[in-house]
């Protein structure tokens, strides 16, 4: 039996909107691609410094983005 985890829909829009893919905000943020697809993914919680730099970057709140979706 498959396990489907949520995609987090407000993060990856927002990381749409502001820098076309996520492998450009990756590169933004200074982390490897695959850390920001398995955040995005809910594989992977981020530390609370990365939530804040992920927030900044994108200029939303954590709650806008972190809360469920």
């Amino acid at each position: 039996m498959e396990v489907v985890m949520p995609i987090n829909i407000k993060l990856k829009t927002a990381i749409i909107k502001q820098y076309g893919s996520q492998i450009a905000f990756a590169a933004a943020l200074g982390v490897h691609d695959s850390l920001l697809s398995r955040i995005v993914r809910g594989w992977h919680q981020p530390t609370e410094e990365l939530r804040n730099l992920i927030c900044k970057k994108l200029g939303v709140k954590e709650h806008e983005i972190f809360s469920n979706n």
